[in-house]
């Protein structure tokens, strides 16, 4: 089910209907946003084997396949460790290269797609070059600017935003989750529908989020040695930096909200609003985006990246 992204999908259905499908997608933005989902979606409308009046049943077994990720017409390709390499592109291309078994395409799902190599991008732009036919290509990534320009000129490209906070808290209401817990979801998942899916699913991942936005609050107050410490306790527990760092930038983000007389989807006391300039928190916001892409898309020393955080503070 598509939450929210109701201006992608109609176009993506309108394409369908009109047969104007591209034999490549290239779907942008934040990660847990639902681009997968919205992919996975699409392919069942091209796809479902009881398709009536432009929709699909969710009930057939293409339909289920697709859903479970295990329909033989779909391979969904993700990097091997830090990056994706040539032969995973190579996979792709001898996919395409044989007829689709039970449905009308072909399809590959190619995710945190800038993680691709030089070679792998080189090779793939062979793919979109000369696409086989009755194939379909998506591309999913956080930073698409890290992908050639001639990759990015042969691909139809559709953004994706944040999703309000009603119509994910309309999705939680739908499924029973408790009045107390869609607050809380909503607020923590930060317009971002695969993070309200895991935490209605995961109260541990929930509560996880919740103490790490507190943690956010009360290291900014502390000595500069204690959150060295900090750091060094984070590396050795093998925590995932990237949900921390996230979380950190949508506390700060959220405290510049209110500094600027703006609303907030969080809780932040008077004293730390006034304890933290403007300046000093775009400071901080745009050194936590900066490490944040380093570390996701590089070898980077991560304690010392997560000490030069803890220094502008």
């Amino acid at each position: 089910m598509v939450i929210g992204h109701q201006t992608q999908w109609q176009f993506l259905k309108k394409s369908a209907e009109t047969h104007r499908i591209s034999h490549a997608y290239l779907f942008f933005g934040q990660s847990h946003l639902g681009k997968r989902i919205v992919a996975k979606e699409f392919v069942k409308l091209l796809n479902c084997s009881k398709k009536e009046n432009h929709s699909f049943c969710n009930i057939c077994w293409t339909c289920r396949a697709i859903q479970k990720e295990i329909h033989p017409d779909l391979i969904i390709i993700k990097p091997e460790g830090k990056e994706i390499k040539i032969s995973q592109i190579r996979q792709l291309q001898r996919f395409f290269s044989f007829k689709p078994h039970s449905s009308l395409f072909k399809v590959v799902i190619l995710e945190e797609a800038e993680k691709m190599n030089s070679e792998a991008q080189s090779c793939l732009l062979k793919t979109l070059e000369e696409p086989p036919s009755n194939s379909l290509l998506f591309l999913l990534t956080e930073h698409p600017r890290m992908l050639l320009p001639t990759i990015l000129s042969r691909v139809q490209t559709i953004k994706f935003f944040p999703v309000p906070k009603s119509e994910i808290e309309d999705y939680l209401k739908a499924n029973k989750i408790s009045l107390s817990d869609i607050n809380l979801i909503s607020s923590h998942s930060f317009g971002k529908p695969g993070l309200a899916l895991e935490f209605s699913k995961n109260p541990g991942k929930l509560e996880r989020a919740h103490q790490i936005i507190e943690e956010a609050a009360k290291i900014s107050q502390i000595e500069l040695p204690y959150r060295f410490q900090y750091v060094k306790a984070l590396i050795s527990q093998e925590q995932d930096l990237k949900e921390i760092l996230e979380s950190w930038l949508r506390y700060f983000r959220n405290a510049l909200r209110l500094k600027i007389g703006l609303s907030s989807e969080l809780i932040i006391s008077s004293s730390f609003i006034s304890s933290f300039p403007i300046f000093k928190l775009k400071r901080i916001i745009n050194s936590i985006e900066k490490i944040n892409f380093l570390i996701s898309t590089t070898n980077i020393n991560k304690k010392l990246a997560l000490e030069q955080i803890m220094m502008e503070l």
